[in-house]
């Protein structure tokens, strides 16, 4: 199912009856998603649905997660809204039940005119199947975030965006950086590692980390001092 192009901020909300489509395999939107649960039919599941995008994180998707509604889904987009930014690394535990998850997708909107807002950290573990993940909207990673990351052995492609694109005003007056700290032998299956509109200023790779690193993707990271050393010696 594709919902077309439109492009409201707003979320829509899906009607209970979707459920009722067992054959349905793909959910597509370019805009946000809340789904409803059916509390009438508590043991209903989507055998077939392999795909969703756009999709509003919340208790109610938590909820329907934890029930195992999506037993077999492969690819999950999420949007994740500033009024449950203290509540989304509880929320994310739920996706531990998406057994045969391979491409997950979180984007942590800001809201307008609120300029550089803070972003929780990556402190989370995700699902231990993905191999590619894409977080948009991150402001910042803590040591933690990025160790546990490096953790997960099956990742393969990692992006990580930040929300807005910098300019002068953002390199030099009151932006806070962050440094990028990979410990050895972190990351060990990943082989594009993109970062995009982030201000991360210095980035060090530990002893055998990133070994098989094959694609390298910098843009618009312009508070980045230097690429490290270990980059030329990787095989």
């Amino acid at each position: 199912m594709d919902l077309g192009c439109w492009r409201l901020s707003v979320p829509i909300s899906f009607p209970a009856q979707i459920w009722k489509l067992k054959h349905l395999r793909h959910l597509y939107a370019p805009g946000p998603i809340m789904l409803r649960g059916h509390y009438s039919e508590p043991d209903v599941v989507m055998w077939n649905l392999q795909s969703m995008i756009a999709i509003v994180f919340d208790k109610q998707t938590s909820s329907l997660i934890n029930k195992g509604t999506f037993p077999n889904l492969k690819k999950l987009g999420l949007q994740i809204s500033q009024g449950c930014k203290d509540k989304w690394p509880k929320l994310l535990q739920s996706l531990q039940e998406l057994s045969n998850l391979s491409k997950l997708r979180i984007s942590f909107k800001r809201k307008l005119f609120e300029g550089s807002m803070s972003r929780d950290y990556v402190r989370v573990a995700f699902p231990p199947n993905v191999r590619k993940l894409t977080l948009t909207g991150i402001s910042c990673m803590t040591d933690e975030g990025i160790n546990a990351l490096g953790n997960h052995t099956k990742l393969q492609i990692l992006r990580l965006t930040g929300g807005i694109r910098m300019n002068s005003f953002d390199l030099y007056f009151g932006s806070h950086s962050f440094d990028l700290n990979c410990v050895a032998g972190g990351f060990p299956q990943l082989q594009v590692f993109q970062m995009t509109c982030l201000r991360v200023e210095n980035w060090k790779l530990g002893n055998g980390a990133m070994l098989c690193l094959r694609s390298l993707i910098i843009d618009n990271c312009d508070m980045l001092n230097d690429l490290p050393l270990e980059l030329w010696s990787l095989p």
